[in-house]
């Protein structure tokens, strides 16, 4: 007896744990770290971003040489010709060449100016990387408010039905006593009917919101979504001022406009510093490994590479001064949609705290007016008409409500983007 209570324990604890590994409770908090962490737009921009340091990366390898070490096998049959200008025939000869050589080629041109430019361009991923980040926040905190709306909606309409079916039996009892006609009855269950075809294109809507908030978090079909219904409230306002100045959006374009300037400086003074080269081998020479005898030499270049199209046509510069250009243009508009977007918010948000007072009172008042009017129903001194707009009212109100906290923090979030502040 025991061993089979012990067993059907150990089958219910199983059974919970999997029940709570396939459950997700979601709350504002967790909805912020899913969207940083999850969301394929953010993790892209970071991967972005890995690959402009990797870029910065390459570009500082230039100083370091290249090194071969193995062996060079040269095999000559036929003519060659002599130092002195003599040719010989018929020759069958081969050498080989044992050791190590190393490779230096730097263009001291490039080295002023591309390694910084790459550290600059990374520095801008990193930025845009951030705002990428911060718009899938965003993102998924409206699809999360949405869905928060939607929930709080369907538990409305669900009470609403529930005393709608009340109702319907009260009016079946006084209608067998003669109190009632039977047209209320049929009003009452037709407006029952009404309320639960809104319900149901209420869960549609909560379907496909809940589709879209699971695809922007990463989350698998399999698992079940919980949601924190106490995140509908209202989020105090963050006091902070206009800092567009840094934000990072702004702060992507200035470092990438310095980028392009370097690559300018590329062009136009990298011709100034020489090309360098150096080749160093070391080894052993001869017709085979027995004979060879050690052996070592060094080659050194330098010099100017000249390149005549850019004298002739200057395409290269034409294309980084249209890049610097293109980049204070879309500063300056960065600049201008930020500061408007600020205002904007501000404004609605004004609108929506007028409207959050405003449904909070509306619902305060019709709640009452239910309440009445359900005590003169249960009484049978009241008009169904009454009671049914009274409850038509408290369920706009109590919806009206939730729309406009949900709409608040939607865009309580969306001005500390817009002013550059990190989620």
């Amino acid at each position: 007896m025991m061993k089979n209570i012990i067993v059907v324990i150990c089958l219910l604890f199983y059974v919970l744990n999997i029940n709570a590994q396939d459950s997700i409770y979601l709350n504002l908090q967790s909805i912020i770290a899913f969207a940083k962490s999850e969301n394929f737009s953010a993790r892209k921009a970071q991967l972005y971003h890995q690959l402009a340091d990797a870029n910065h990366q390459k570009a500082k390898e230039w100083w370091v040489p290249n090194m071969l070490l193995g062996t060079n096998i040269h095999h000559l049959d036929g003519s060659a010709l002599n130092t002195d200008g003599r040719i010989f025939d018929e020759i069958n000869r081969q050498s080989r060449w044992y050791g190590t050589e190393v490779n230096l080629n730097w263009d001291l041109g490039n080295a002023l100016f591309l390694p910084k430019a790459k550290k600059l361009e990374a520095q801008s991923s990193k930025q845009l990387a951030v705002v990428a980040k911060n718009q899938s926040v965003i993102n998924t905190i409206e699809l999360y408010y949405e869905l928060l709306r939607l929930s709080v909606a369907k538990s409305v309409y669900e009470d609403l039905i529930s005393s709608k079916e009340s109702l319907i039996d009260q009016l079946s009892i006084h209608i067998d006593n003669g109190m009632r006609r039977e047209s209320e009855l049929l009003l009452s269950k037709s407006n029952k009917a009404r309320v639960s075809l809104q319900l149901i294109t209420l869960e549609q809507e909560y379907q496909r919101a809940m589709t879209s908030l699971m695809i922007a978090l990463n989350i698998r079909g399999e698992h079940v979504i919980h949601l924190d219904l106490t995140d509908v409230k209202r989020i105090d306002l963050t006091d902070v001022s206009t800092p567009t100045e840094g934000h990072p959006a702004l702060d992507a374009i200035k470092l990438k406009n310095e980028a392009d300037k370097l690559n300018t400086k590329a062009i136009t003074l990298g011709l100034l510093p020489p090309k360098l080269g150096l080749r160093y081998s070391f080894g052993k020479f001869g017709e085979n490994y027995e004979s060879s005898l050690p052996t070592d030499a060094v080659d050194v270049f330098i010099g100017w590479e000249i390149p005549l199209s850019h004298l002739i046509y200057g395409g290269d510069m034409k294309i980084t001064k249209s890049r610097v250009a293109i980049s204070n243009l879309e500063l300056e508009e960065t600049k201008m949609i930020l500061n408007v977007r600020v205002m904007e918010y501000q404004s609605i948000l004004s609108e929506y705290q007028k409207m959050i007072d405003i449904s909070q009172e509306a619902t305060d008042f019709s709640r009452i007016a239910l309440e009445q009017a359900r005590k003169r129903q249960e009484a049978g001194i009241s008009n169904i008409f009454e009671l049914l707009l009274a409850e038509e009212e408290y369920t706009l109100a109590r919806i009206a409500y939730v729309d406009s906290v949900t709409n608040y923090n939607k865009t309580h979030f969306k001005l500390l983007d817009a002013l550059g502040i990190q989620l």
